[in-house]
C-alpha cells in the first residue's frame, strides 16, 4: 500500500469539507413551523397574564387518543407572526 503525504492528506479533508459544505442548504422552516394548522389537528388559544408579563399561549393536540409526548416550541425572532 502507498504511503499518503501529508499534503495529500490535507487535500482529502480540504475535498470532503467543501463537498459537505456545498451539499447543505437552508433548512426549511415551515416543516417545523407550517403557515396553516393542517385540518385535522385540534387547536385553541389562551392568553395568561403574569403580572406586567403576558403570555400568548397556542396550544395544538393531533387526533387519537394518546398519550402524546409534550413539545415546547418558540417562534423564531425574524419570522412573522401567524396570520
Amino acid at each position: 500500500m502507498g504511503h499518503i503525504s501529508v499534503s495529500g492528506w490535507r487535500w482529502c479533508t480540504l475535498v470532503v469539507l467543501a463537498g459537505g459544505l456545498l451539499s447543505c442548504q437552508l433548512p426549511n422552516r415551515y416543516l417545523l413551523y407550517p403557515t396553516e394548522v393542517p385540518v385535522h389537528v385540534q387547536t385553541w388559544v389562551d392568553d395568561v397574564d403574569k403580572g406586567p408579563l403576558r403570555l400568548h399561549l397556542v396550544w395544538t393536540k393531533p387526533p387519537g387518543a394518546g398519550p402524546f409526548p409534550t413539545v415546547l416550541s418558540s417562534r423564531g425572532g425574524g419570522l412573522p407572526p401567524p396570520t
